[in-house]
């Protein structure tokens, strides 16, 4: 029973360990996209710009309409860190 409990009590240190070492994030590529109307990618119909939120990348407006047609381009980064 005691062997368990030591058992478990490295696990859970283990366990604590990995979410300190999760939290260091590595800077993250912020991303300028255009959706177009089709596959010829002629007509533009919606536009967005990726932006920092604490250090992480987060999605900015959307203005128009996504599509699956899209062109993204890296535009800069976002630094990561401890959040």
């Amino acid at each position: 029973m005691k062997l368990i409990k030591s058992l478990a009590l490295a696990a859970g240190v283990a366990v604590a360990g990995l979410a300190g070492a999760a939290s260091a994030l590595p800077p993250g590529l912020l991303y300028e996209k255009y959706y177009y109307s089709d596959a010829t990618y002629t007509t533009v119909v919606g536009h967005q710009l990726d932006r920092c939120v604490n250090g992480n990348v987060g999605s900015g407006t959307l203005h128009g309409s996504s599509s699956a047609y899209v062109v993204a381009t890296a535009v800069g980064e976002c630094p990561g860190g401890y959040w």
